[in-house]
């Protein structure tokens, strides 16, 4: 059953005999933060009842999916098949991400998993027995409470902006760590019991470079060209962000230690 346009509501959907439900944005924030699945419906994102084709934040799709929820796109296609001349941009990312999710999801028996928002200061998680997919936006520090869950997990993670799938090493559970993803952008976090035989993200990433690909059919090329070139971009401006902040701590240093001198040598003299 889905939202009822117009004048429906989201009450009505939850109160209703459906397995499965697509609700709209009039209440429940279900466009940028709605409540997590509790199991009880099936719920379906879908952008044609929140945000219509304008929606083109690709990480709403991976936020959907760490909160249990399932996405339908209405996708802003273009080419000689459209639905119509308007629509003649959309964001390929959106398709890619689409593609991603349902490739990570493959590897695990989702049943198993459910969301644990509390369990990342990035508020979005998954968390089954012996593994623990986060989700985190940019390159900032965030804790994961591991308290419950001792012995060794075995990190990986995920680029959402290029599909790389890059190790991590090894952290001690039993407690709360504090990570940091290896990129400024979005990425997926997976940790595995190191005395588990769960699967490896590097298995999907001959996938989704071919998803990556595939989504691009219809861009345009400043699209192209901004996809191919956004990682380097971003290496670019990390690698800036550094330099400047190493010639601030120097001056900072520099200045401080000049000070301390010249008033030591006053202090003498005097």
């Amino acid at each position: 059953m889905t939202y009822q346009y117009s004048g429906g509501s989201n009450s009505t959907l939850f109160a209703s005999e459906a397995d499965w439900i697509a609700p709209g944005p009039m209440s429940g924030n279900y466009l940028s933060r709605p409540e997590t699945a509790t199991g009880e419906k099936v719920i379906i994102s879908d952008s044609d009842h929140l945000d219509g084709s304008s929606l083109s934040d690709p990480l709403w799709v991976y936020e959907k999916f760490f909160q249990g929820l399932n996405t339908l796109y209405m996708d802003r296609y273009a080419g000689s098949d459209a639905l119509n001349q308007e629509q003649n941009y959309f964001p390929p990312e959106i398709r890619a991400a689409m593609g991603e999710v349902r490739l990570i999801s493959t590897l695990f028996d989702m049943a198993s998993l459910e969301p644990a928002p509390s369990l990342a200061t990035t508020n979005y998680a998954l968390r089954g027995k012996s593994a623990i997919l986060i989700l985190t936006h940019d390159g900032s520090r965030f804790n994961v409470d591991l308290e419950s869950m001792p012995g060794q997990f075995r990190l990986q993670w995920f680029d959402t902006v290029t599909g790389a799938v890059s190790e991590g090493g090894s952290i001690e559970g039993g407690k709360t760590v504090l990570l940091r993803s290896p990129s400024s952008g979005a990425a997926v976090l997976y940790l595995r019991s190191v005395s588990s035989s769960g699967p490896s993200l590097a298995s999907i990433a001959k996938q989704v470079q071919s998803i990556r690909q595939a989504s691009m059919r219809y861009a345009t090329w400043p699209m192209r060209f901004r996809s191919i070139a956004k990682p380097y971009l971003d290496i670019l401006s990390n690698s800036y962000h550094a330099m400047l902040l190493s010639l601030f701590t120097s001056a900072g240093a520099g200045f401080a230690l000049g000070f301390g001198g010249g008033w030591a040598l006053a202090y003498h003299s005097s």
